[in-house]
């Protein structure tokens, strides 16, 4: 099973079961994308693939977030 990168602990019970929809999500969607379907290396776009989604995700919610501050 691959370990996602930086995702941290999630704290509830909600957030366990976002995470985990979410990681579902990921290993059904990912393999058919054409980044990593195409690649050489399907392990190494995967994980690039993931890591800009994750940042994208971060940039987001730190966006929401100072908007409401």
């Amino acid at each position: 099973m691959k370990k996602m990168a930086f995702i941290t602990d999630p704290q509830s019970e909600e957030e366990t079961l976002a995470k985990a929809a979410i990681s579902r999500a990921l290993t059904v969607v990912l393999p058919e994308v054409y980044f990593v379907a195409q690649a050489e290396d399907k392990f190494e776009a995967e994980n690039r693939l993931i890591i800009d989604v994750g940042n994208a995700l971060r940039g987001a919610i730190d966006a929401a977030g100072s908007q409401h501050n």
